[in-house]
């Protein structure tokens, strides 16, 4: 049940990518909506139980922002974090991970730390 829940997971946020990377006119067609940001950073952790199991990897949750509600487009920000931990997952060994938030209101700050090597200078340019 876990892993055909991942497939079609991992099969819609491909398919939204695709059409995204498509159309002409090479903007994003944000849903936005009222979320819990809490919620959605538990989501991903779900999705990624089988993962954090394979690695022998332990999350910790950190969460301090004083009205964790945001607008935004659920789906794209459950791909941003979702990848973010699944870094953090797939490149530390017996990974430590702390997940945190902090502030509230007009900003709110979403940390994944973890105790992997890091990424070498020349690549950190690229990163976004």
């Amino acid at each position: 049940a876990i892993v055909q829940y991942q497939g079609n997971y991992l099969q819609e946020q491909i398919e939204r990518l695709l059409r995204h990377a498509y159309s002409e006119t090479n903007l994003l067609h944000l849903q936005k909506r009222k979320l819990d940001i809490h919620e959605v950073i538990e989501e991903a952790i779900d999705n990624l139980q089988t993962l954090i199991a394979s690695r022998q990897g332990r999350i910790e949750r950190s969460y301090k922002a004083s009205d964790p509600h945001i607008f935004a487009d659920k789906g794209y920000l459950l791909i941003v974090i979702t990848n973010l931990i699944e870094n953090a997952l797939k490149y530390s060994e017996r990974p430590g991970i702390i997940v945190s938030t902090a502030g509230g209101g007009n900003e709110i700050v979403i940390a994944v730390k973890d105790n992997g090597k890091g990424i070498e200078k020349k690549f950190q340019n690229k990163i976004f």
